[in-house]
């Protein structure tokens, strides 16, 4: 009997935590569910995030590669086709679209993506923006090194910022180098570096096909290279002004005296104060690091051994297992990705020196069931898993739940909308009272389809009341004609209540 109360007690607990992870995830799209075009997405991956809650991403219909967009995935999320096969491409006359991959959005919500168009693998980048798809560059474009591009169709490796200007890392044929780095705004072309160069130090510059290169608002790009001297150990360069700088390597110290073994060439990431975020090695250990241009100095943030916030200790992690998670939100806010002694693998939030975990394997699901062993909880290639708001995209596949697969959004904050239980409306004292769970000092007050601006008295967690007649709370003065609506700061509608 007391076996059977323990266990009891033990599945009551796990629904409780479960419980309180789910309420902070919303669904963005499942495989099943139905496109904008009436077909059924049989496939999804690739998500990408902005600060405006826009989500971008593939989905087929078992046929063809579609580029999605959802909007106001935290509130009320409509999902429009931004492109697909056969989409033209103005001033690129007789070719269509044939494949995309690898979308990114920023925080105007324009959509930059790599594709081939109907000939053979000729290709480039794209963006969708202002409801047009418009060429950034194709194969055959002449570099700022002699040459053209070719194999665009093929990359991977290149991100934008919010001003649009994009870095790419490409191949060139019949060039000075056969590989570089270039930025791309307006349509005019710049080098940043070249295989090859040499710094003003005498260092002769390796770069690869490999080499992940970010970019910040500013328009300084990062990026991973070797020497002609050490070819495997790369280093952490910074382009800005024009000019090329190292900024980390091996052999580097910590301001805790630890000196780095390895810096690892990918996964690093860039924001607008030139802090850097790379992953390193200190002996056979992993590590997150930072590195701040403003005072020239390394700082661990997390390694292996450290405490997770599961109560276990991490034991593998990784911002460069692929180059999924590009973001550094400026006050050192990011998301990695790892496995702890009581996690078998998950995602993890930096923020303010400490560590959220946001999801794990065999964890409970918006869709019911549990996140499978084979999530990888992947997100766009160099797009952004992270927003200003504290709000981060991932793809994972389900066991036992409602759908195998599908796209997810999480918030730091519940995304429980609140329940409305009653309202009156007292016209003596011109005042109405509100019964509601879920409500706070910065909920939002919908009568008759018009937001309420009058002062909201916030009188418990249950109860709130507005002061006005009923012109200026906008009431009917028929009795349950009424529609009354409550709105979270993440855009939450309760349902309407009609009094």
């Amino acid at each position: 009997m007391k076996s059977f109360l323990l266990s009891i007690i033990l599945i009551c607990l796990t629904s409780i935590v479960g419980f309180s992870q789910v309420t902070n995830m919303k669904v963005v799209n499942k495989l099943g569910d139905q496109a904008p075009d009436s077909s059924l997405i049989a496939a999804l991956n690739q998500p990408s995030i902005n600060s405006r809650g826009e989500v971008a991403y593939l989905g087929t219909d078992g046929k063809e590669i579609r580029l999605f967009i959802t909007r106001n995935v935290f509130s009320n999320p409509t999902t429009e086709i931004l492109a697909k096969r056969g989409t033209p491409i103005p001033g690129l006359s007789g070719l269509d679209l044939l494949k995309i991959t690898f979308p990114k959005i920023n925080d105007r919500g324009d959509v930059l993506f790599s594709g081939t168009l109907s000939q053979n693998l000729f290709g480039g980048l794209f963006i969708a923006s202002d409801g047009q798809i418009n060429k950034v560059i194709v194969d055959g474009t002449k570099t700022p090194i002699g040459g053209v591009f070719v194999d665009l169709a093929l990359s991977s490796l290149f991100t934008f910022n919010n001003n649009g200007e994009v870095t790419l890392v490409s191949s060139v044929a019949d060039g000075s180098s056969d590989v570089g780095i270039f930025t791309i705004k307006n349509d005019q072309i710049n080098k940043v570096v070249a295989n090859g160069d040499i710094l003003a130090d005498g260092t002769k510059l390796k770069i690869s096909l490999q080499t992940v290169p970010a970019i910040n608002n500013q328009g300084d790009v990062l990026f991973s290279a070797a020497t002609e001297l050490e070819p495997n150990k790369p280093a952490i360069y910074l382009f800005s002004q024009g000019q090329v700088k190292k900024v980390v390597g091996s052999g580097d110290t910590t301001v805790d005296g630890e000196k780095l073994d390895m810096v690892l060439s990918s996964g690093r990431y860039l924001n607008d104060k030139r802090e850097i975020l790379f992953s390193g090695k200190i002996g056979s250990s992993d590590g997150i690091y930072l590195y701040s241009a403003e005072t020239n100095k390394i700082t661990k943030l997390v390694a292996n051994g450290d405490s997770a916030p599961d109560g276990g200790t991490f034991r593998g992690l990784s911002i460069s297992l692929t180059p999924a998670h590009g973001a550094l939100i400026n006050n050192n806010r990011f998301v990695f990705r790892g496995g702890t002694t009581k996690t078998i693998y998950g995602l993890f939030y930096f923020k303010d020196g400490k560590i959220i975990k946001i999801v794990g394997h065999r964890e409970p699901t918006p869709l019911g069931g549990v996140f499978a062993d084979n999530a990888t909880f992947n997100c766009a290639m160099l797009g952004a898993i992270l927003t200003e708001k504290d709000q981060v995209v991932f793809e994972t596949t389900i066991t036992g739940g409602s759908s195998p697969k599908a796209l997810i959004a999480w918030s730091e904050n519940a995304l429980t909308a609140p329940t409305i239980n009653s309202a009156n409306y007292d016209k003596k004292a011109k005042s109405l009272t509100i019964k509601a769970l879920g409500v706070n000092s910065s909920i939002q007050v919908e009568i008759n389809a018009k937001l309420i601006t009058q002062p909201i008295k916030l009188i418990s967690d249950s109860e709130l009341s507005l002061k006005g007649n009923k012109k200026k709370l906008n009431l009917n003065k028929a009795a349950n004609t009424n529609r009354l609506v409550l709105i979270t700061t993440d855009g939450l509608r309760s349902d309407a209540f009609v009094f």
